[in-house]
C-alpha cells in the first residue's frame, strides 16, 4: 500500500478519533442549555408513602450517628419511615452506634463482597420480617448528611410523577476545606445541575448518584442482577432497559462528604472509571438496540454508557496524531485544529462551573478557583478512562471520612 495513503489514513483517523471527546462535551453542554430552559416542575403535597430507608455501612462508626440524627429529624410522619443499617464486614462500633441511635441493624458478614451485596442482603431481610409493609426504598451512604424535607420532597416527586425512582440532589457538606474538596464538590453541582436537572426536564432518565435516592420496593429484584462496582450507574441502566422511569426531585437535598485529598479522590474516581468500563462491556450490545427500542431514553443512557470509551480512543487519536508528526512532520493546520478543539472542550465546561456558581451561590472565593481549574479536574477522567479500558480487576479500598459536620451545621449551606 502506498506511504502517502497510509499516512493520510492515520492522519483522518488521528482528527475524528481527538474530536470524540468535544463532540461529547457538546452533548453534555447541550442537555443542560436545553434543558435548563424549561421552567421547573412543582407537585401538590402528596399522602405519605412508606419508605424503607436503608444505609449500607462498613466501619462508618465516625458518621453514622450524624446521618442516622439527620434522618430521626425529618419533617415527615415517624410511622411512614423505618432506618435500617446494613453493618457489612465491620471491625469497629458502627452497628452498637446505629442501633443506639434508633435504627435497626442487619449484620452481614461476607468476604469479597461490595455495597451492592449489602444492600441486596438486607432488603431481602426486611422484606422477610415486614412482608408489603414498605412502599419504597430510600438508599443513602453511611457520610450523608439529610436536610429535613428529603423524604417529604422525594415523595411528593415520586407520587406526582407517578415515577418508579428518584433522585436527590447531591450536594457537598465540606465544600470549603481545601481545593480537592472544591474541586470533587464542583463535579457533583455539575452534575446535578447540568446533567441531571437537565435530562429531567427534557424527561429524559435520571442516572442516580449511590446516596439520596428512593425508588418502588418491587424494584429492588434488579439488585441481584448487579455485579459490576458502580451499583448506582448499573441499577440506572437496568431500570432503563426495563423502562422504568426515572425522574430527578432537585429539593430533595443531601450533603455527602467530598475527598480532601489527591490520592483519596484519585482512587475514588478510579473506582468509578473501573465500574463504567464494567457496565459497558457488559451493557453495550443492550443499549445499542435500545436506541432504536427505547428511542431518545436509550440513546441518552447509551451515550452515558460510552463515556470512558470515548475518552480512551480520543488518547489513542492524540497517539496516532504524534505519529503522524513523527513520520510527516508537524502541520500548522492540526495544530490549530487540536487547539480549537481543546479550546471548545474547556470552555464547555467552564460555562457549566460558571452556571453551578452563579445558580448555586457557593461561597464566591473558593467557587472561583474550583470553575476556573474545573475543565482540568474533568479532563484529568481521562487518564482514569485509560486505565480503567486496560485494567482487569481493582482493590477495593475504604473510603477515609474527616469531616465531623452535622446537619445543624448545612443551615445555609450548597
Amino acid at each position: 500500500m502506498d506511504v502517502g495513503i497510509i499516512l493520510f489514513v492515520i492522519r483522518i483517523t488521528a482528527i475524528v478519533l481527538t474530536s470524540m471527546v468535544t463532540l461529547y462535551a457538546l452533548w453534555l453542554g447541550a442537555i443542560a442549555i436545553f434543558g435548563n430552559l424549561i421552567p421547573e416542575k412543582s407537585y401538590p403535597h402528596a399522602r405519605p408513602h412508606t419508605f424503607a430507608v436503608i444505609i449500607p455501612a462498613r466501619n462508618e462508626e465516625k458518621v453514622i450517628i450524624q446521618l442516622i440524627d439527620s434522618l430521626n429529624r425529618q419533617k415527615y410522619p415517624q410511622e411512614c419511615y423505618k432506618i435500617f443499617v446494613v453493618a457489612h464486614n465491620c471491625t469497629d462500633k458502627t452497628a452498637e452506634m446505629a442501633e443506639n441511635a434508633g435504627a435497626e441493624v442487619i449484620i452481614r458478614n461476607a468476604d469479597g463482597e461490595f455495597k451492592i451485596h449489602a444492600l441486596s442482603y438486607g432488603l431481602d431481610i426486611v422484606e422477610e420480617r415486614y412482608g408489603d409493609a414498605f412502599e419504597y426504598v430510600a438508599v443513602f451512604d453511611a457520610d450523608a448528611l439529610v436536610d429535613e424535607n428529603f423524604l417529604a420532597e422525594i415523595n411528593d416527586v415520586l407520587d406526582g410523577t407517578q415515577a418508579d425512582c428518584a433522585s436527590g440532589y447531591y450536594a457537598s457538606k465540606n465544600f470549603d476545606t481545601n481545593i480537592i474538596s472544591q474541586l470533587s464538590g464542583m463535579l457533583y453541582h455539575v452534575l446535578m445541575c447540568c446533567n441531571s436537572m437537565g435530562d429531567n426536564r427534557l424527561n429524559l432518565p435520571v442516572n442516580v448518584y449511590g446516596s439520596g435516592y428512593a425508588f418502588k420496593f418491587p424494584w429492588r429484584r434488579l439488585f441481584h442482577q448487579i455485579d459490576t462496582i458502580v451499583d448506582d450507574f448499573e441499577f440506572s441502566c437496568l431500570m432503563v432497559l426495563n423502562r422504568a422511569k426515572l425522574v430527578a426531585a432537585p429539593k430533595a437535598v443531601i450533603y455527602a462528604e467530598m475527598p480532601e485529598k489527591m490520592q483519596d479522590a484519585l482512587i475514588q474516581r478510579q473506582r468509578w472509571a473501573f465500574g463504567d468500563t464494567q457496565c459497558y462491556r457488559k451493557y453495550r450490545h443492550d443499549f445499542r438496540k435500545a436506541i432504536v427500542t427505547h428511542g431518545m431514553s436509550g440513546l441518552k443512557q447509551y451515550m452515558d454508557l460510552v463515556m470512558n470509551p470515548v475518552v480512551f480512543l480520543t488518547a489513542f487519536g492524540l497517539v496516532l496524531w504524534i505519529l503522524d508528526a513523527i513520520l510527516h512532520g508537524i502541520r500548522v493546520r492540526q495544530v490549530i485544529y487540536g487547539a480549537i478543539a481543546l479550546i471548545i472542550t474547556y470552555l464547555v465546561f467552564e460555562l457549566m462551573a460558571l452556571f453551578v456558581l452563579k445558580k448555586e451561590s457557593l461561597q464566591i472565593r473558593p467557587g472561583v478557583k474550583a470553575m476556573l481549574l474545573f475543565p482540568f479536574w474533568v479532563l484529568l477522567s481521562g487518564w482514569e478512562a485509560i486505565v480503567s479500558v486496560l485494567k482487569h480487576d481493582i482493590e477495593w479500598k475504604p473510603t477515609k471520612r474527616n469531616s465531623s459536620k452535622k446537619i445543624e451545621d448545612m443551615k445555609g449551606a450548597e
